[in-house]
């Protein structure tokens, strides 16, 4: 495992922690604005990050605001993301994040999206994905 990855793990953990406490508020905001970041190591590492928090954070722990935010902007990223190694982390941390999805369903909490968005997205990135 590269040294990277061993950050990304630290920062999740870390993250995981500072969600109950609140003692981390604009790491979502931080994280998503450098995930659109031009240069690609950047993008990867902010993903990576995020989806790794995914998989460790409690999800009631995040607010539905901060669940409607980071989920609007992975759905942009990988929809605008052209780099096939990029869409792939931000897929997987889409896949991370999936029970905000489950979320809207059971709870029908308001996020700022449409599913006919979300179907589009998918079926256009999937298309790319098995022509490359």
């Amino acid at each position: 495992m590269s040294l990277f990855k061993y950050l990304f793990y630290i920062i999740s953990g870390i993250a995981k922690i500072e969600f109950e406490y609140d003692a981390w508020p604009d790491l979502f905001h931080i994280l998503i604005s450098t995930a659109d970041n031009p240069q690609k190591s950047y993008r990867i590492s902010s993903l990576t990050t995020i989806g790794y928090i995914g998989q460790e954070v409690n999800e009631r722990k995040i607010t539905d605001d901060k669940k409607s935010e980071l989920l609007n902007a992975l759905l942009q990223n990988i929809y605008k993301e052209n780099d096939e190694e990029v869409l792939e982390i931000a897929l997987e941390a889409f896949k991370n994040f999936s029970f905000i999805i489950t979320n809207i369903i059971q709870n029908k909490v308001k996020i700022n999206f449409q599913i006919s968005f979300i179907v589009h997205l998918f079926l256009k990135k999937l298309l790319i994905l098995i022509i490359n």
